[in-house]
């Protein structure tokens, strides 16, 4: 009698959770709804309220600058929706989102005809995941417009036939990418590889008709927007502004994308071993491919959210580096890692922050239900005027030390100021002994200094402090003061605590017998809640 032998059970896995493609699509998706959360919970940089500033300084009809703010005529609608500053700024991230994806598939398609499909989801998958790109590739910022248009001339060349309105339209794009930022130009040695690699399939009759028409074209559209002069002008400053840093200017922000994006740094450098051995006829456009990221050698302004826009035609490179990794371990772990570093960036970014910004808007609200002009560094309340409207640090603060020209005194002198906002460096610093290139002028600093006095946390109101005894004061704002404190006799009359007294622009003779305060405002109100504990940003 034969004994029955008790088999194990088998278990196999679904045939849709079994295949490695769905599971990296699965990660991929994965890596998306990360960065969608981060949309809505990672702190507003300052140059994303520049940018917003911008905005509203476009819809109040004042001056900005044609180049460099697609962001300004794209979006200048978000304003009118529904809710706050700091809300509509989160909008615009969700708008620039579709830029991203846009150019991941580009890279998707163009990736699959130097690797297999496999990879080329990979190599998508780790620009979106990698490192900087997935902290800041929705910022409001114009790096991933530009990038997908870029992009998009590199599909055109690449995929398209090479007739007439495929070549107009290419050159209209890197037109509309130069417009959106200078640096575009990087992208220019890829899209000629590109033509060059193409060379038996273009026509060089259409060539030169092409050029032509695209130039023409161009030329209307500089010569509409007024952006002819101001490119010229840009050109030849950021010609010598921009690479003037040294080597590897930025390079800590090199190393951090480096380490918190592992998988595309390997891709990279396996792509270049492995393209090099198997396939030299594409050498040429793989390497011209490169020079923006490999710019960050000489860039002055390769910050983090440069790698936005310079990673996406080095992801050709990467590609082949990602069909030698999936190869090797498999398409779905090679995913799984990249979602997994996507959710370590994630864990990393501090949410505090952005709650702490609400904070501040909404203290400014209750102190300013109206809007007022102010100065600041960066715009951080975007819908109030500002009274100087560069950029305090910088490439900004660098050209306004230059100019010599104390903009900020002159400015109080011209319109009524009553609120500073002390974050940043240069606002931070108004000691006359510690000038250096991230201060203002000793004309301005001493203007602010003397003429604002701290109301809550970081924001300054005009003001004065008046010690005990008789003196004479300059105020540069003028308007309704309250004094606080003891009474106070302003040009021969006085004041009780408590009381308001007008002042005009200029000198005026005070005394007092005690130490009081002349406070911009009808008794301004203080918010009840304390200003925050935290930084009010975080370094990008």
């Amino acid at each position: 009698m034969q004994t029955a032998i008790a088999r194990r059970p088998t278990f196999s896995l679904p045939a849709w959770l079994a295949d490695g493609r769905t599971l990296a699509m699965a990660c991929g998706l994965a890596i998306l709804a990360m960065q969608v959360e981060l949309i809505f919970a990672k702190s507003v940089n300052w140059d994303e309220f520049f940018g917003f500033g911008q905005i509203h300084q476009w819809l109040r009809g004042e001056p900005v600058p044609v180049l460099q703010v697609p962001y300004v005529y794209l979006f200048g609608w978000v304003p009118g929706l529904p809710g706050g500053a700091i809300d509509h700024i989160l909008a615009i991230r969700a708008l620039i989102l579709p830029f991203e994806l846009l150019t991941a598939a580009v890279i998707f398609d163009l990736a699959r005809r130097f690797a297999s499909r496999n990879a080329a989801l990979l190599a998508a998958m780790s620009y979106i995941g990698g490192g900087h790109v997935f902290l800041h590739a929705f910022a409001l910022r114009a790096d991933m417009i530009a990038a997908s248009l870029l992009m998009g001339v590199l599909w055109v060349v690449l995929t398209r036939p090479l007739r007439l309105p495929a070549l107009v339209g290419a050159a209209l794009l890197f037109a509309l990418a130069m417009i959106a930022t200078i640096k575009s130009v990087l992208y220019a040695p890829a899209i000629l590889a590109a033509l060059w690699w193409r060379r038996d399939s273009l026509p060089l009759r259409l060539l030169m008709p092409a050029a032509a028409v695209a130039a023409g074209l161009g030329l209307v559209a500089l010569i509409a927007t007024g952006a002819a002069g101001p490119l010229v002008a840009m050109a030849a400053s950021s010609a010598e502004r921009m690479f003037d840093g040294g080597l590897f200017p930025q390079g800590g922000y090199l190393a951090d994308q480096l380490l918190t994006a592992p998988i595309l740094t390997i891709m990279l450098l396996a792509g270049a071993v492995v393209l090099w051995q198997r396939c030299r006829q594409a050498l040429p456009f793989l390497a011209a491919c490169l020079v923006p990221l490999l710019a960050v050698a000489i860039y002055r302004n390769a910050f983090p959210y440069y790698y936005v826009f310079a990673l996406p035609p080095a992801m050709m490179v990467a590609a082949a580096g990602a069909d030698w990794m999936q190869t090797r371990y498999g398409l779905a772990p090679v995913a799984a890692v990249l979602a997994l570093n996507a959710l370590a960036l994630s864990l990393s970014e501090n949410r505090q922050v952005l709650r702490d910004q609400r904070t501040v808007h909404a203290g400014i609200a209750e102190i300013f239900p109206e809007s007022v002009t102010y100065i600041d560094d960066a715009a951080f309340v975007g819908p109030f005027p500002r009274a100087v409207h560069h950029f305090a640090s910088g490439w900004g603060l660098s050209g306004y030390r230059a100019g010599g020209v104390p903009s900020y005194r002159m400015a109080m002198e011209q319109r009524v100021v009553p609120f500073l906002l002390r974050e940043g460096p240069a606002m931070e610093n108004f000691d006359p002994a510690r000038d250096g290139e991230l201060t203002l002028l000793g004309e301005d600093t001493a203007a602010l200094r003397d003429s604002y006095i701290r109301h809550w946390g970081k924001v300054f109101v005009a003001g004065k402090r008046i010690g005990p005894g008789t003196g004479r004061i300059e105020v540069l704002v003028p308007g309704t003061y309250t004094v606080e404190g003891s009474a106070v006799t302003v040009d021969g009359q006085t004041h009780a605590p408590g009381r308001t007294v007008v002042l005009q622009r200029g000198e005026h003779a005070v005394s007092a017998q005690a130490p009081a305060t002349l406070r911009w405002g009808d008794h301004l109100p203080r918010p009840a809640f304390a200003w925050p504990d935290g930084a009010l940003y975080t370094n990008y």
